[in-house]
C-alpha cells in the first residue's frame, strides 16, 4: 500500500508545471495523504499496537519503511535545491509529524479548520529552507 500511495503521489508531482511552487505543491501532496479511510485505519493499528506485542513488531518495519518512502518522495517533491539544505530531513520530520498530529486532531474535531496550522507549517518550512 505504500508504495502504491508513493507511486500516486509521484504521479500527480510529475504532473506539476517546471515553474510550480514546489513547497506548496510537495506539502499539499503530503497533506492529502492524511485523510480518508487508509489514514484512519492506520492510526487504528498503531493504537492497536501500543498494547499489542506482536502487531507493534509486525507494524514496525512498515512504519520504517513508510518512512524511507516519505523521504525519498520528499526528495522528488521538494526538489535539488530543499534537498541541499542541511536541515532538510528534520524538516521533512517535522512536516510529517506536525500533519499526523493536525489529521489526528481532525479525527476528533472533523469541523475544525486546519488551514491556519497548514499555512504556518509552510511558513516554517519556507523559513528554514531558504536559510543556511
Amino acid at each position: 500500500l505504500a508504495n502504491r500511495r508513493a507511486a500516486g503521489l509521484r504521479e500527480e508531482a510529475a504532473r506539476l508545471p517546471d515553474d510550480a511552487d514546489r513547497i506548496a505543491a510537495a506539502l499539499a501532496l503530503f497533506w492529502s495523504q492524511f485523510s480518508g479511510r487508509l489514514f484512519q485505519a492506520g492510526i487504528e493499528l498503531i493504537i492497536a499496537a501500543r498494547t499489542d506485542a506482536v502487531l507493534r513488531a509486525a507494524l514496525t518495519p512498515f512504519e520504517r519503511e513508510l518512512r524511507r518512502l516519505s523521504r525519498e518522495l520528499a526528495a522528488e517533491l521538494f526538489g535539488p535545491r530543499a534537498v541541499a539544505h542541511p536541515d532538510f530531513n528534520d524538516v521533512v520530520t517535522l512536516v510529517l509529524n506536525s500533519m499526523y498530529g493536525i489529521a489526528l486532531h481532525r479525527l476528533l474535531q472533523p469541523t475544525s479548520s486546519v488551514k491556519r496550522q497548514l499555512t504556518l507549517l509552510e511558513r516554517v518550512v519556507r523559513t528554514t529552507l531558504s536559510s543556511g
